[in-house]
């Protein structure tokens, strides 16, 4: 059975996630009636143990957020996240035997460790790229940006609690910031700005790096529950369709999930993205890693299933906005 969560539907622990945020917010200047505006949430409500809040009501609390101008609470937001990693599905990644086992873990629970993103690898050569993305909908650039950065502090500091010799490259969708020194503090990894998707990338024979600290025999013994349903974020499902066979059209998609093309269309409005652009975003990210380890155009082009060269040429700037070549030359 699956479970499609879109951005309306209420799934975000609050005690996990919420009030985290709105309390470091608040400890620099913030108040809780102005973070929580349009999201139709009370403060004094949010303490119910159970109480559950959607992707959307969580996005407008970090736009009101960021309306303060903090460059820093991404940064600490993270960073508090790998405090609190002993609870809840934390138990799990912190007794893994090695990264590869913690890897495999976190896909299985995606949704209960960061519901918000999701991550797809691609494998080549002794490389792994990790490229993340977001599972349920497309936040606007700036709660983008607040994710990433968020989700960089808190590998970052997790690696280097439980991996302190991992090499880790990161890379970043947008431009160097004003605030780097922000990177500078928290982010003790490789990084690079003005990329087209957030990725991390490592080297294949880090998998096998032992995890310090780990207790890997209580991993059989700790009762987590797990969902009877296999959930997926809406734009993390469409995107996984397309990524097992990217020759659907919309009107396979919308027969996949029961529901007129017109609704489908909908919906991927909505969730601020369209079919084209999750199609194009799988196909440049296997194109941009073929093309940095060295492959030639026409393999590249062929690879992708394009039957003519010059097509994929004129794909590949629409997506980039610059050519193969260039990005060959970068890497070279």
């Amino acid at each position: 059975m699956t479970e499609i969560i879109d951005r309306e539907r209420p799934h975000l622990c609050v005690i996990q996630l919420l009030l985290p945020l709105i309390e470091l917010s608040r400890q620099r200047g913030a108040l809780p009636e102005k973070l929580l505006a349009g999201t139709k949430l009370c403060y004094q409500s949010l303490g119910e143990e159970t109480l559950l809040i959607s992707q959307a009501q969580f996005d407008t609390v970090i736009q009101n957020a960021l309306k303060l101008n903090n460059t820093e609470l991404s940064f600490v937001f993270g960073t508090y996240l790998v405090q609190t990693m002993s609870a809840y599905r934390g138990q799990l990644l912190c007794h893994s035997k090695n990264l590869q086992q913690l890897l495999r873990l976190l896909v299985l629970h995606q949704m209960e460790c960061f519901a918000s993103l999701t991550a797809h690898r691609l494998c080549e050569d002794n490389k792994h790229y990790y490229f993340v993305g977001f599972a349920i909908s497309e936040p606007p650039f700036s709660v983008q940006r607040f994710y990433i950065e968020t989700l960089a502090s808190l590998v970052c500091g997790f690696l280097r609690w439980r991996f302190p010799i991992l090499k880790l490259e990161l890379r970043f969708p947008f431009a160097k910031p004003e605030h780097i020194e922000q990177y500078q503090s928290h982010l003790h990894a490789e990084y690079s700005f003005g990329h087209h998707d957030f990725a991390l990338v490592i080297d294949r024979h880090a998998l096998q790096l032992a995890q310090i600290g780990t207790l890997s025999n209580l991993i059989p013994r700790l009762r987590i529950p797990v969902h009877r349903a296999h959930q997926f974020g809406f734009v993390q499902y469409v995107e996984w369709q397309l990524r097992r066979n990217n020759r659907l059209s919309l009107e396979d998609l919308a027969q996949i999930l029961a529901i007129s093309q017109a609704t489908l269309k909908r919906k991927l409005k909505q969730h601020n993205t369209s079919l084209v652009e999750i199609k194009d975003r799988i196909l440049r990210q296997q194109a941009i890693v073929r093309l940095e380890l060295g492959q030639n155009t026409e393999r590249v082009a062929n690879a992708l299933e394009f039957s003519d060269l010059s097509n994929f040429r004129r794909a590949f700037k629409r997506w980039t906005g610059v050519t193969p070549s260039l990005i060959k030359n970068r890497i070279g």
